[in-house]
């Protein structure tokens, strides 16, 4: 390694580990940023949070409301994870700028959670879970060409084309002209897949904000804040437009609700955990695995059309996504 590398990696990890919380400072110390490889580990907390991340996607597409299941589901998180949350916050209170990070990602979740809801109502679960969680990686990273500076090489150009030929193929029915420009138009006119691009979009931007906001606050209080501000913030538009939908599912499916708040917390934890065995690179491309769970769900228990292409376009996005992460 040469010295000026050897330079920028030193001042790299002590930003790290003075802008962590203390806990987590010890890990900063021992690694450089994308020295380590992906150890099994790492990567099997990573599967296991994809298919947790996929499974309470499937809960909230199987629901009757998918607005008032998943503004339920938050609800249950804030309730069930309280205690822990109050531990955390005696244990590891975040200072006062870290505040404005938990008060931004609460925001952002709820634009997240508003747009996933809304692709969900008229959405297949095969299109609409590739499609948000694949563009958002891919807007990452091209976002960080004039923000940061960062041009992707061949392989990350390679990812970018995979992730883009993945996303069309999930809407291909067939390799005719006529199947082959069917997708260009349903973006266009469909409400599922326009609101499933808006999540990724949203997902783009907390990406990027949290990126940040996990350096100055515990990430397990972070994660906490996630889940529990989002309903607050939308109380009073979800109760005035959806208060009959979310009295009837709290009667007659809040154990799903609560089930998913359990899955959605389970992996995010577990890719927290994963970040500390692993290059947060890594860890990032490696969960989008979970595309490829998601569609193979919608498929499978969902009975939805079309699978085999969707699938596969699933598959290229995953490629493509670990692509990019790799070249970063």
């Amino acid at each position: 390694m040469s010295p000026p590398r050897l330079c920028v990696c030193v001042r790299e990890s002590r930003f790290a580990c003075d802008t962590l919380p203390r806990g987590s400072q010890s890990i900063a110390a021992k690694r450089g940023p994308l020295e380590d490889p992906l150890t099994w580990q790492a990567l099997a907390l990573v599967l296991v949070s994809a298919c947790a991340h996929a499974s309470w996607n499937l809960l909230a597409r199987r629901s009757t409301d998918r607005l008032a299941f998943l503004w339920l589901m938050n609800v249950s998180a804030a309730v069930v994870l309280l205690p822990f949350a109050l531990w955390r916050l005696i244990v590891a209170p975040p200072p006062t700028e870290g505040w404005i990070f938990v008060l931004g990602t609460g925001l952002l979740h709820v634009g997240y959670f508003y747009s996933l809801g809304r692709s969900y109502s008229s959405g297949d679960l095969s299109v609409v879970y590739p499609v948000a969680r694949g563009t958002g990686p891919l807007l990452v990273t091209v976002a960080a060409v004039p923000l940061l500076g960062e041009v992707p090489s061949w392989l990350g150009a390679l990812g970018v084309l995979l992730v883009v030929v993945g996303v069309y193929a999930t809407h291909a029915r067939g390799f005719s002209a006529t199947d082959l420009l069917a997708p260009a138009r349903a973006i266009l006119r469909d409400d599922g897949s326009r609101f499933a691009l808006v999540t990724g979009v949203v997902i783009a931007f907390y990406t990027l904000w949290d990126r940040f906001g996990v350096r100055l606050v515990d990430p397990l209080l972070y994660g906490y804040f996630v889940f529990a501000l989002p309903p607050i913030a939308s109380a009073i538009p979800m109760l005035r437009s959806r208060r009959e939908p979310i009295v009837a599912m709290a009667r007659t499916g809040l154990g799903w609700c609560v089930l998913a708040a359990c899955l959605g917390y389970l992996a995010y934890g577990l890719v927290l955990t994963a970040f500390t065995l692993a290059p947060v690179a890594y860890v990032a491309a490696a969960r989008e695995v979970g595309i490829v769970v998601g569609s193979a769900l919608g498929v499978l228990v969902l009975h939805e059309p079309h699978g085999r292409g969707r699938i596969l376009g699933s598959a290229a996005i995953c490629l493509g996504v670990a692509a990019i992460g790799a070249a970063r």
